[in-house]
């Protein structure tokens, strides 16, 4: 009955992996440290030893010609110079200013720290790593949380045209997916030609019981069973799931991409590692080709993970693609270039291959994504809120209700076991009773002990969710191992669930305190005749220590839905927008080849120069302008419809706010005249003015010129007052602070703001380059608040730069077209953030002055951010 674990944990420990880790949110390498969080820690709102450290940009500057490891040198030596006392740093992103730094804190406290370093003149800032929370918004599920990702790109616009179909399959290879979420359960697929839980391969497809999928990630980890309950316990899997489908206008949680789909999970994760091992992968992709073969209609398959090239992965691939299916992928979160550094499945030579980056909700490359001519196109990846599981992180009894637990207050009847193992009362969970592999002292030298529960009754519990759940406290030596397994079938078939050994154990800081830790139990293992296992396993090498204790050991159940949501962030999160678009054209449009959705989305992202250079075809995506397959018509014939601000200027020459010279040409590239500034804003504010002083203003500006009404009305405005002499400098080009101060006072102007008051720098200034006490610094400041700029890609603002007629395109649509408002429920959000009202999508522009007016009409206009 007491079948040895040891051969099995010897085998998981010394297993040659061949491992893709997460391109998403760092939970495979980092899920341990997650769930050894501190209840203090929780309490505080941060991470007790972490802080974040800002450097000045003066002394950031020094680094930029640093490689990475030098750059860590260098800061390390800076902190050793303070007489910090630290572990570890870590740069928050190339060329950032922004350093983790992991306090010993045996040492060093928040305080100190803090003392320390605000001592160097080098240091602008430090503080605590805190932690994120949710916050609850608007009650429905658009807007219950920020799904920034989803306005950016356009998807409520292509709403409007198709919500997804039940008809289209997605794919998701990764940690499995909760399929009993609230809102997953909908859209999830199930393998009608197979009965349910009768242990029967009804459909002869080499898969006992795949009714939501198959979930060889297990095999690493299991004996003697096979495993397809695809349930996620990670996290990573779910969340990718609810961006590609969660159900729409259900009023719970939030949406998909696709309102309506049919998701198909295969967890390939390992769950004792978080990593997916290629003959794992291997057997999804074989599992989606045999479904795809016998008629399932599986369009796009989702694979947010990366790593090293393995020529059986890209063999198989190339099987997909031969069967129409198209393949997202992730970039990878090292911030490297994958053209230098490949890095696959993403830089595999398949057509039917797309591969994804991560940008910021301004557009900006992701501090942590990676990038290239071999990354096809970028997507939204950070604090993306989803849909969530129940996982080792967030388990808590609470969501289920005890079929078993032991507290061993009353003994140990429960248990099979052999002294020197007992019960104890030197350490306990609750109340005063735990047990023990030794209860005499130090377990012995090159040892296997077990403990091994009753039998205990899951055989009614097939359709519910199940549990685990144990506390521990361990004290081991480096060499020796210690874990939890359940199993049934007198554990002749078994499950790892955990395995640490001692220097993994104080790496975690888990010695010497009581840790609680859960577990789900897969449907295979709901028997009558579970068992769980704890065992320690001891070297031969004469060190010993106390032993493990446990405590509180319990089984649940639950028959109610996941409601969990959270955020995460990664190229795995940026990656499923691409896969629900792809989806999303599909359910429009079931006939395109793989080829041609490919070519739908990269054919019509929206141009960033953020991103030039950074992916192959410098851009986001746009689901709105992919749905429809929108053509671009060029303006005028100097600007090409890839120039970065082609939609800025169609949208200002359709609203009437300029017409070009008279050749017919913008000259997008040609420096902004006061003149011509004064233009710009007062037709964008009230069109072509009327009414206006006939008497002269300025000394350089007399009534016959062209530009004489609107100079007289942006006085009159208070938008600008000139220079002293009484001129106004209608043909000076106009520089970028000047810009801010007229942009600013023409919003002040229609009481959509109130001007900065002259100390608004006092608290900092926006811009590394703008000083505090500059006088435009004021303005430039609530520029960039209002979101009307970002700057340029490397941080500065360039205050004295003149502004170019591409620039001003896109300043005058980000102040005058789109204004900062509550969202309501009948609002479109512009990809730059600002709120378009919609009473009537179809009202025509031309012609009309008012603000709302031209607010209406640009609710449809796909517009392509520009930094700047």
């Amino acid at each position: 009955m007491k079948r040895p674990l040891l051969l099995i944990i010897i085998l998981w420990i010394i297993f040659p992996l061949i491992s893709n880790s997460y391109a998403g949110d760092n939970t495979s390498k980092k899920f341990k440290e997650v769930r050894n969080k501190l209840q203090s820690t929780k309490e505080k709102g941060y991470i007790e030893d972490e802080i974040i450290v800002i450097f000045k940009p003066a002394y950031a500057k020094t680094l930029a010609s640093l490689k990475q490891k030098e750059v860590i040198n260098k800061v390390s030596l800076k902190m050793k110079e303070l007489n910090l006392n630290f572990k570890k740093i870590r740069r928050l992103g190339p060329n950032s200013r922004f350093f983790l730094i992991k306090l010993d804190k045996q040492k060093e406290t928040l305080e100190s720290a803090r003392s320390k370093l605000l001592r160097s003149p080098n240091i602008e800032i430090v503080e605590p790593n805190y932690i994120k929370k949710p916050q609850a918004t608007i009650p429905n599920d658009f807007y219950y949380f920020d799904l920034w990702g989803l306005q950016k790109i356009q998807v409520p616009s292509a709403w409007d045209i198709s919500k997804g179909s039940e008809e289209v399959i997605v794919a998701i290879i990764d940690s499995g997916v909760d399929y009993t979420h609230e809102d997953l359960a909908q859209n999830i697929w199930v393998n009608t030609k197979e009965i349910p839980d009768n242990g029967i391969d009804d459909d002869v497809n080499g898969y006992i019981d795949d009714v939501y999928g198959i979930a060889p990630g297990y095999s690493e980890v299991s004996e003697n069973i096979e495993i397809n309950d695809p349930m996620d316990f990670d996290g990573h899997g779910t969340c990718v799931a609810g961006i590609i489908g969660a159900v729409g206008d259900n009023g719970k949680g939030v949406v998909g991409v696709n309102w309506k789909i049919k998701i198909l999970p295969c967890k390939a994760d390992d769950p004792l590692s978080g990593e997916f091992t290629v003959d794992a992968l291997i057997e999804c992709y074989l599992y989606i080709s045999s479904l795809k073969d016998r008629g399932e209609n599986i369009k796009v398959i989702n694979a947010s993970y990366a790593g090293p090239y393995s020529y059986a992965e890209e063999s198989v691939i190339r099987e997909l693609r031969d069967r129409g299916i198209l393949f997202v992928t992730a970039a990878g979160n090292e911030a490297t270039n994958n053209d230098v550094s490949p890095t696959y499945p993403c830089n595999y030579s398949l057509d039917n291959i797309i591969c994804v980056a991560s940008t910021d909700r301004y557009d900006n490359l992701s501090g942590f994504s990676n990038y290239g001519n071999s990354v096809h196109v970028a997507a939204p990846g950070e604090e993306i809120y989803s849909t969530y599981p129940i996982t080792y992180e967030n388990f808590s009894s609470n969501y289920c209700t005890n079929v078993f637990f032991d507290d061993f207050e009353s003994g140990t009847g429960n248990w099979y076991f052999e002294p020197p193992a007992g019960l104890s009362t030197e350490y306990s969970f609750s109340p005063t009773h735990s047990i023990t592999d030794s209860i005499e002292g130090n377990y012995s030298d090159s040892v296997t002990t077990f403990l091994i529960s009753k039998a205990i009754d899951l055989s009614s519990y097939k359709n519910s969710k199940t549990f685990g759940y144990f506390s521990v406290r361990p004290y081991l030596k480096p060499n020796d191992f210690g874990g939890i397994a359940c199993g049934i079938d007198d554990l002749e078939k078994i499950l790892i669930i955990y395995s640490a050994d001692g220097e993994m154990i104080d790496l975690l800081n888990l010695r010497d305190k009581w840790t609680t830790l859960g577990f789900y139990i897969p449907r295979e293992f709901r028997k009558s005749n579970l068992q769980i296992a704890m065992d320690l396993i001891s070297n031969d090498d004469g060190q010993t220590d106390d032993g493990i204790y446990w405590d509180d050991i319990g089984v649940c159940v639950t028959t109610s839905p996941t409601n969990i949501y959270r955020p995460l962030q990664g190229t795995s999160m940026a990656t499923p927008f691409v896969t629900g678009l792809a989806a999303l054209i599909w359910s429009k449009e079931p006939n395109l080849s793989y080829l041609e959705v490919k070519d739908r989305i990269l054919e019509n992202v929206d141009v960033l120069p953020q991103l030039y250079g950074k992916v192959k075809t410098s851009g986001r995506i746009n689901a709105y302008k992919a749905l429809v397959g929108t053509t671009c018509t060029s303006p005028f014939p100097d600007v090409s419809c890839d120039h970065w601000a082609v939609d800025y200027i169609s949208a200002i020459k359709d609203a009437g706010i300029t017409t070009g010279y008279p050749d017919g040409t913008f000259r997008p590239e040609e420096p902004v005249t006061r003149a011509q500034m004064a233009a710009f804003i007062i037709r964008a504010i009230e069109g072509e003015p009327t009414n206006y002083n006939p008497d002269p203003y300025f000394a350089d500006v007399d009534p016959t010129h062209w530009a004489f009404k609107y100079v007289q009305r942006v006085r009159e405005r208070n938008i600008a007052h000139g220079y002293p002499g009484n001129l106004y400098g209608p043909e000076d080009d106009v520089t970028r602070e000047q810009m801010a101060k007229m942009l600013i006072m023409g919003l002040v102007s229609e009481g959509e703001i109130t001007e900065p008051p002259e100390d608004y720098c006092s608290s900092g200034s926006s811009f590394p380059d703008v000083e505090q006490d500059r006088w435009s610094c004021r303005y430039i400041k609530r520029l960039k608040e209002l979101g009307i700029t970002t700057g340029y890609p490397d941080g500065t603002y360039r205050p004295e730069a003149s502004v170019t007629r591409a620039e001003m395109a896109a300043f005058i649509y980000r102040a005058f077209i789109i204004s900062e408002g509550t969202l309501e429920a009948s609002a479109m959000i512009d990809p730059i953030g600002g709120v378009v009202k919609v009473t009537n999508p179809s009202s025509p522009l031309y012609g009309v002055k008012s603000k709302s007016q031209r607010m209406l009409f640009f609710k449809r206009l796909p517009l392509r951010l520009a930094g700047r």
